[in-house]
């Protein structure tokens, strides 16, 4: 009798385990989205509010502007350095800014999710301790140009690459030392809903009009109306902004 209770206990634990299993897999069949769904898309900006906060949005702006200094229309690029979508838009933002033959120019304001990307974080400071020397777009090109390889043993090479000392790059980033510049930056793009990257905006900096557009399609469309180009501007929704002032050094 005492092998058959313990073969029972065995059988009756086993339907247990099998039981809990199940359970389980069918728990997480219900709660795991179809592979075929569409993520959610981000919360509509709201682009009246934005414009008149654009002072604040060129006080988050790394380094100075690419381009004019003074010119009729400035586009801002969101953006993390690790995103493979910025890294595909840099050739057409790069090719719009070059098309509008001066009329505009750029700047760049950190966006970076370090929950999806591991090295956003310290590529975004690595980014400002070359703006700290003058060479922020130089670093810039050099980073998104290396996004499969971000870790921070890089980056010592990387700055040279961008013309900078390499050590002095490298122990900036491991000293945090604009660790919490860049968390001010992410803080404020949280703030005003920027919640996808890359995200533009294009503002006339004579009637203070911006458009917005954020991922690859509607940047590309928002591109191709641009309003230094011969063909109607942006249908995006617009509206006024103040005069912006000049970019944080």
């Amino acid at each position: 009798m005492p092998n058959v209770n313990k073969k029972t206990i065995l059988f009756g634990s086993w339907i247990v385990l099998l039981a809990g299993l199940s359970f389980a897999v069918s728990r997480m069949s219900s709660t795991v989205a179809p592979p075929d769904q569409k993520p959610p898309p981000p919360p509509k900006l709201d682009v009246a509010a934005l414009a008149k906060r654009w002072p604040e949005i060129m006080q988050h702006t790394a380094g100075p502007a690419r381009g004019p200094a003074s010119p009729a229309y400035t586009m801002v690029e969101f953006g993390d350095f690790q995103c493979p979508q910025c890294g595909k838009m840099r050739p057409t933002i790069e090719k719009t800014l070059a098309d509008s033959k001066g009329q505009a120019n750029l700047y760049f304001v950190h966006r970076p999710f370090p929950q999806m990307h591991q090295y956003a974080l310290p590529a975004a400071q690595a980014s400002e301790a070359a703006a700290k020397d003058g060479k922020f777009w130089p670093m810039y090109d050099v980073l998104y140009s290396h996004q499969d390889d971000l870790e921070p043993g890089y980056y010592d090479d990387y700055a040279k690459e961008a013309g900078l000392d390499g050590k002095k790059v490298l122990n900036a980033v491991q000293q945090h030392v604009y660790s919490a510049q860049v968390a001010a930056d992410s803080k404020f793009c949280d703030d005003i809903g920027i919640q996808m990257t890359p995200t533009v905006f294009i503002r006339d900096n004579k009637t203070g009009k911006i458009s917005i557009a954020s991922g690859a399609v509607d940047i590309n469309k928002m591109f191709a109306g641009a309003p230094w180009k011969s063909v109607a501007g942006p249908t995006s929704v617009t509206a006024s902004a103040p005069a912006a002032p000049p970019a944080k050094s």
